[in-house]
C-alpha cells in the first residue's frame, strides 16, 4: 500500500514538474516567436527606411500590422519608449529585446537603431487567445496523461503486489494457523527463490520436524502406556498371589481342626457325647472359614 501510495506520489510530482516545464517552454517559444517576427520585420523596414526614408518605414510597418490576425506592430521613438515602458528603461535605452505579459497579450520591444533619427523600438503584440487554448489542451492531455499513468501504474503495482506479496502471505499464514491446529503433514511448495521461498522452506522443515516428534511422542507413549499396563497386570497377579497365600494361610488351620476332629468322631461312635463336641467344633471351624471367605469378597 505504501508502495502504490510512493508510486503515484513521484508520478504526481513528476507530472507538476513536466507541466511547469511545458508552461515555461511555451513562454520562451512564445516570446522567440515574437521576437523573430518584429526582428524580420525590422530588416524590412530597415531597408526602406535608408531607401526612402522615415515615413516610408513606418507605414510598411502599418501595413505590416493590419496584414496579421493575431500580431500588432508598431514604431516607438525613444521619448515614447521611455514613457511606455516607465521605469523599465534605463539611461541608456533599451539594449536588449524586452518583454512585457498581461493575461491576454504579450508585447515585444526589439531595439532598433535606424539609419536615420534617434534609436527607437518595434513593438510586437501578439493575442494569447489561440495560444492559451491550446496551453490548456496541451496541460489537459499532460494531465490526463499523467493521471492514466499514475492509475496504471496503481494499478499494476497493487496486481503485482497481490500476486508477488499477498498471495504467498496468505498460503504462508494459512499454513501456520494450520499447523498450530494440528495438521502438520501438509507442505506449502511455494517454489520461489526469493524470501517468501525460503521462509516457505522453513515452514515445511517446521512442520515436517514437528511431525516427527509428534509421532514419536506418540510411539513413546504409546510404548509407556503398554508397559505401564504390564506392571499393573503383574501387580494384580503379585496381589493376587498374597491373596492366595493369605486364604491358604488363614482356612489351612481351620481345615486341620475340622479334618482331626472328623477323625475322632469317626473313632469314638459309641461315645456320643465325645461326638457331640467333635461336631461342635466343625461346626465353629465351619462358621470361621464363611466369616474368612465373607471378609474377602
Amino acid at each position: 500500500m505504501w508502495l502504490v501510495a510512493g508510486n503515484c506520489l513521484v508520478l504526481g510530482g513528476y507530472g507538476a514538474l513536466a507541466l511547469q516545464r511545458e508552461i515555461s517552454t511555451f513562454r520562451r517559444t512564445m516570446e522567440r516567436d515574437t521576437r523573430s517576427a518584429g526582428e524580420a520585420l525590422l530588416l524590412l523596414a530597415g531597408e526602406r527606411w535608408r531607401e526612402d526614408g522615415r515615413e516610408a518605414a513606418l507605414a510598411a510597418i502599418e501595413r505590416s500590422s493590419k496584414r496579421h490576425s493575431e500580431l500588432s506592430f508598431r514604431w516607438l521613438d525613444g521619448d515614447e519608449l521611455r514613457t511606455e515602458l516607465g521605469g523599465g528603461l534605463g539611461e541608456g535605452g533599451l539594449g536588449a529585446p524586452h518583454f512585457v505579459r498581461s493575461p491576454t497579450h504579450l508585447r515585444a520591444f526589439v531595439p532598433f537603431a535606424p539609419p536615420h533619427g534617434p534609436p527607437g523600438a518595434l513593438v510586437v503584440q501578439k493575442s494569447l487567445g489561440r495560444d492559451q487554448r491550446y496551453v490548456r489542451r496541451s496541460l489537459a492531455r499532460l494531465g490526463l496523461t499523467t493521471l492514466a499513468s499514475i492509475l496504471v501504474s496503481a494499478a499494476l503495482a497493487a496486481g503485482l503486489g497481490q500476486a508477488l506479496v499477498g498471495a504467498p502471505m496468505r498460503r504462508l499464514v494459512d499454513r501456520l494457523q494450520r499447523v498450530g491446529g494440528g495438521e502438520l503433514s501438509e507442505r506449502l511448495d511455494l517454489d520461489r527463490r526469493d524470501e517468501f521461498g525460503a521462509l516457505g522452506d522453513a515452514v515445511d522443515r517446521m512442520s515436517a520436524s514437528l511431525e516427527e516428534a509428534r509421532d514419536r511422542a506418540l510411539r513413546e507413549a504409546s510404548e509407556r502406556a503398554a508397559a505401564l499396563g504390564q506392571l499393573r497386570h503383574a501387580e494384580r497377579l503379585a496381589t493376587v498371589g498374597r491373596l492366595a497365600a493369605g486364604v491358604a494361610h488363614e482356612l489351612g488351620t481351620p481345615l486341620n481342626v475340622i479334618l482331626a476332629r472328623a477323625k475322632l468322631a469317626q473313632r469314638q461312635r459309641e461315645q456320643p457325647e465325645q461326638v457331640v463336641a467333635h461336631t461342635d467344633t466343625i461346626a465353629q471351624q465351619a462358621q470361621r472359614m464363611t466369616r474368612i471367605v465373607r471378609q474377602l469378597l
